[in-house]
């Protein structure tokens, strides 16, 4: 099956980094190694438990907390780190399509929670804060948002679940069609000097 892992946008032999050592200084090798998940913590039954990120898989329900690289491409189910236990009910009736409110259905969080979410580093965009929307009998409705593999939470907890791994994930997409790091990015590597290692890269590989 396939694994959970994004290609860097120079995708050298490990051999050939090690003769040019200079490859993983290029700003954008530097910012792939920053942006890129290490783990991530997994609802197994009644537990939590921290896996390698690569070995995450479409379905998988994870908990962000601060500080957290989002392992892969994801769907917003909850604020907070309140496990929704129905949610696999609705999955199997719904397949986590959204209702006309546009949130998933049955998935409530607390209306006190707040996400803060920076995806800067890998679309461009500026950091979305995600709240709970009031409902009239007191609880809150998540939007069902999507949220990207390489993305920062900067503020809250959340209950999310796996839509999208490795190379079908926002940030492999834009890597191979050579449009990351955003333009807006200050660790942009410019396209000379980046096709110049893309090509050294395929002559050491031949």
């Amino acid at each position: 099956y396939d694994l959970n892992i994004i290609a860097p946008p120079l995708n050298c032999p490990k051999w050939a980094c090690v003769v040019l050592p200079c490859i993983n200084h290029l700003p954008s090798m530097k910012l792939y190694q920053q942006i890129i998940p290490r783990d991530a913590e997994v609802r197994q039954g009644n537990d939590w438990i921290c896996y390698d990120a690569s070995s995450l898989n479409k379905g998988d329900i994870v908990r962000l907390s601060e500080g957290d690289v989002i392992p892969a491409d994801v769907c917003l189910l909850s604020l907070g780190t309140d496990f929704v236990s129905d949610y696999k009910d609705h999955e199997n009736d719904n397949e986590n399509e959204t209702n006309s409110k546009g949130s998933v259905p049955g998935v409530i969080g607390s209306t006190s929670s707040e996400l803060i979410v920076d995806s800067s580093n890998v679309n461009g965009q500026r950091p979305q804060t995600i709240s709970a929307k009031d409902n009239d009998d007191g609880s809150g409705t998540v939007e069902a948002l999507e949220l990207y593999a390489g993305s920062v939470v900067l503020q809250g907890e959340a209950i999310v679940v796996v839509t999208k791994i490795g190379k079908d994930t926002m940030l492999a997409s834009m890597i191979a069609k050579g449009e990351w790091p955003p333009t807006s990015s200050t660790n942009a590597t410019p396209a000379s000097q980046q096709k110049g290692y893309e090509k050294v890269c395929q002559a050491e590989a031949v």
